[in-house]
């Protein structure tokens, strides 16, 4: 008998079914985003940096 009130509580537990998910869902995407944009940004930087550094031997080159 104790699984027949578990089954229905009166609409609340059908709710968590939905919203526990989604709420998961939309959690993990933010994470994977937010590492998106961090290497992103990481990558950008390493590629100011590598530019500056060919930038410099390129002018002690000249010299």
């Amino acid at each position: 008998m104790p699984a027949l009130v578990i089954a229905h509580q009166g609409g609340w537990d059908e709710f968590l079914f939905v919203v526990f998910p989604l709420t998961l869902f939309i959690m993990i995407v933010g994470i994977a985003r937010l590492r998106a944009s961090a290497k992103a940004s990481e990558n950008t930087a390493k590629d100011e940096a590598d530019t500056s550094v060919e930038t410099m031997n390129a002018i002690s080159k000249k010299s």
